[in-house]
């Protein structure tokens, strides 16, 4: 197994696997070149990226903290902040602060303001092949002032290493059966559902693949336009999610301390972004299993507060572990 890390952005670049039949394959997307991935007008351009100060989005661009209010770059829809805003930690240069034969630590200086958010953010995130094709993404960070974090790795994983096909027969399980529904401009509402056993988005009881059916102009999917949910994780589980591969045999497990996984299928992408070797990315070519505390979390104290305080650390880990059946 092999990982190629870039500090623009600190971004998973590519990440060879073996399929069942001893061939490596590379199982996330990207693009070929470093201009690609500095292009800020490159929809979706946060392909492999360790994506902050907050990934996804925070409602209105704003949220107050002890009585005073912030107000975050517009960058979604000229309402709403996505990403930590369009210039986030996905388009910043980390120093790569240590580099052995096994990882890589790299670190970023947040300045105060930065996107509009308060504090200087110290932050760093290190990759890590373990001995059993593993790769784990550790981040430590702290900040002078109370400040909005939730940091997440968004990679997408296409596990045949072959974006010309869509993952529609992928076997997917995420040990969960609650989630929170998306509102308009899939703002993460101030409710926790159950999941019934059988349901749309029954990941639970065993394995299933993304239903082709899904009417996306009605129900929960109205606003998400696909797969796009937090999906609260059970706590004290050896493995919090999966992904399997038929054609390829790779299996991916997903181990986390984060609170929740947003489940999403890639639905955006539309072709007109040009990836690895010259590929459209088409919609459902790739699945996203991020790792997170809630978004929106800033303007939801009494439900899922993501403030960090000054003297307080902020730790993350996830595990992508993968094997072949």
């Amino acid at each position: 197994m092999e990982a190629c890390i870039t500090n623009l952005g600190a971004r998973l670049v590519s990440l060879m696997v073996p399929d069942k039949n001893g061939d490596f394959k590379d199982v996330c997307l990207g693009f070929d070149n470093i201009a690609d991935y500095a292009n800020i007008d490159k929809q979706n351009n946060v392909m492999g990226a360790e994506v902050g100060r907050t990934i996804n989005r925070i409602a209105n661009a704003k949220f107050t903290y002890d009585g005073i209010e912030y107000q975050l770059e517009k960058n979604y829809r000229d309402k709403h902040n996505i990403h930590g805003g369009k210039f986030g930690f996905h388009y910043q240069t980390w120093n790569i602060e240590k580099l052995t034969s096994d990882s890589v630590t790299l670190r970023l200086i947040s300045p105060d303001g930065d996107g509009g958010f308060p504090g200087e953010m110290n932050v760093a995130v290190t990759y890590t092949l373990g001995p059993e094709n593993d790769l784990w993404i550790d981040v430590m960070a702290k900040t002078t002032k109370a400040s909005p974090f939730n940091v997440a790795n968004h990679t997408y994983f296409n596990l045949e290493g072959d974006p010309t096909r869509d993952c529609y027969d992928y076997q997917i399980q995420i040990f969960s059966n609650k989630y929170i529904p998306a509102g308009e401009d899939v703002i993460p509402q101030n409710e926790i559902l159950i999941i019934p056993e059988g349901d749309v988005l029954d990941f639970y009881s065993k394995p299933k693949s993304m239903s082709k059916s899904i009417d996306t102009s009605q129900g929960i999917f109205q606003h998400t336009k696909g797969y796009d949910f937090p999906f609260i994780l059970e706590a004290n589980r050896t493995i919090n999610a999966t992904a399997y591969s038929p054609k390829s045999g790779i299996k991916m497990e997903v181990i986390t301390d984060r609170p929740i996984i947003n489940f999403y299928d890639a639905h955006d992408l539309d072709g007109t972004m040009i990836g690895k070797n010259n590929i459209p990315y088409n919609t459902m070519c790739a699945i996203c299993l991020e790792t997170q505390d809630i978004s929106d979390g800033a303007n939801k104290n009494d439900f899922a507060n993501t403030i960090l305080k000054p003297g307080q650390w902020y730790t993350s880990s996830v595990e992508y572990k993968f094997s072949v059946e």
